[in-house]
């Protein structure tokens, strides 16, 4: 998965908003749970690597991979375990750097808080999805989390597309046009699960809807000239609620995917 962002990811500088709102700048967080779930996935991958020296086989099922049978025999840990498992060294490039390129811009938008929450949610809804709809094939990586990380960047721009003008359609663009060819990608290459991508990607959309800030700007008057400032309306407790309900919503369904594998 492949992705190029346009703004200064990282940067602890906030950005002007363009058109109408000219002048207003956006509050940006400086993003830290990337580089740490960045950090956690090469740390796995070498864990896996060092193990398949000592044993002489590869052992990434041990370590968490999702297989439905095991699921619906109670190792429910594997939902969310398998997130941090990479098939080879491309896999884990090719994730990596998907989350090094949209993970900042994301956490920058949500605040460290709510961007863990999708990731981790939009990550156990991949899982879920495959658990549902899947097969008993063996599945591993962190595409369903940073689907629902894509999906997030188009629910911010939705939520907010009155504020960012032409600026946020032209980013709601190139978004439509990168999950397209990684959706295409994933149904005509052989062994990509795009279950879950799918469902990360709903998770994470809906879920962004939900948590994203709600911009509207205050006008006040700084001497002689008006200054505007960006205001959050939604409230964090509804946010809390908002991932009690998502969270609750997965539990359904991970029941739904009992009646198939346990027992």
């Amino acid at each position: 998965m492949s992705y190029s962002s346009s703004t200064p990811s990282g940067s602890d500088e906030p950005e002007t908003i363009p058109q109408q709102s000219r002048g207003v700048r956006l509050p940006f967080s400086r993003p830290i749970v990337t580089y740490v779930l960045l950090g956690a996935i090469i740390l796995v991958f070498i864990a896996d690597i060092v193990f398949q020296q000592l044993t002489g086989s590869p052992v990434v099922a041990y370590l968490g991979a999702q297989v439905n049978s095991w699921v619906g025999a109670g190792e429910y840990w594997r939902l969310l375990a398998s997130v941090f498992l990479h098939a080879g060294l491309t896999h884990l490039a090719f994730n990596g750097w998907a989350l090094y390129s949209l993970g900042r811009d994301i956490e920058s938008f949500y605040t460290p808080l709510w961007f863990t929450a999708i990731y981790f949610i939009s990550g156990l809804a991949g899982s879920i999805a495959w658990y549902v709809l899947g097969s008993d094939s063996p599945s591993v990586g962190a595409s369903g989390a940073i689907f629902g990380l894509i999906g997030a960047e188009v629910a911010y721009f939705v939520r907010n597309r009155q504020l960012f003008g032409a600026f946020g359609r032209q980013r709601l663009g190139n978004l439509a046009v990168l999950i397209g060819i990684n959706l295409v990608f994933g149904f005509t290459v052989p062994n990509i699960n795009n279950y879950a991508h799918i469902g990360g990607l709903i998770a994470g959309f809906l879920l962004g809807l939900a948590l994203a800030p709600s911009y509207t700007v205050e006008w006040s008057l700084y001497g002689s000239a008006p200054t505007g400032k960006l205001v959050d309306s939604r409230p964090q407790g509804l946010r809390v609620l908002i991932v009690l309900l998502a969270l609750a919503v997965l539990l359904g369904l991970t029941l739904v995917g009992n009646q198939r594998w346990a027992g």
